[in-house]
């Protein structure tokens, strides 16, 4: 859903995978989509032209320095969740001439995040919540967190009473699927490119 919101709103969007370090990352390629690539750590790149491709950098000795053309104020440091929150995140330099047009892109990025997720939800597991009479959480009372959760995640997690995100976080008794046009449609989008479902929980071996 995120890479898809991400192409609708920067049609010439492209993901890297970041090397961080010495080393150069396994692919050098440019992907469309983070469906595309599975590494960890990648670049979200929003070039100024559709046919931009990463330069790899390497130094007078031969070693590898990172690509060459990730436009400075054209990207963001993407790090999917694991078992806890992934990141995003990037260099904010006031200094700049050009900082404008970086701080267009994070302002961009994060009306998508509000849009596909939610920083209100309720901690704790439901047995202990209820031993304490904490169990039931409303959305208008629950306080701001600094965790975003994504809303297919949230479907996943209310599944089943046992599943929480990140270890602590679960739904609120009272949330509920966005129902906004923008929403609907670019989950269909979503359904009709990798099937309704793609983010189902695989199957225990």
């Amino acid at each position: 859903m995120f890479s898809e919101a991400l192409r609708q709103a920067f049609p010439t969007v492209k993901y890297v995978i970041r090397s961080g370090g010495v080393t150069p990352p396994p692919s050098l390629d440019a992907f469309d989509s983070l469906m595309d690539v599975t590494a960890l750590g990648l670049y979200i790149v929003i070039p100024s032209s559709p046919g931009w491709r990463p330069e790899p950098g390497y130094g007078s000795d031969g070693g590898w320095i990172e690509f060459r053309n990730i436009p400075r104020h054209g990207h963001l440091t993407y790090y999917r969740p694991e078992w806890y929150e992934g990141e995003i995140f990037g260099s904010y330099e006031p200094w700049n001439p050009d900082h404008e047009t970086f701080l267009k892109l994070v302002r961009t990025v994060w009306k998508i995040i509000e849009r596909l997720a939610t920083n209100r939800y309720k901690y704790g597991h439901p047995l202990g919540n209820k031993l304490m009479g904490r169990e039931v959480q409303l959305m208008k009372d629950a306080k701001g967190g600094e965790v975003w959760l994504g809303h297919c995640a949230l479907e996943w997690c209310r599944a089943d009473p046992s599943r929480m995100l990140a270890g602590a976080h679960r739904v609120c008794d009272d949330w509920q699927v966005p129902q906004t046009e923008w929403y609907r449609a670019l989950r269909a989008k979503v359904d009709e490119r990798f099937g309704p479902g793609f983010d189902d929980t695989p199957p225990l071996s």
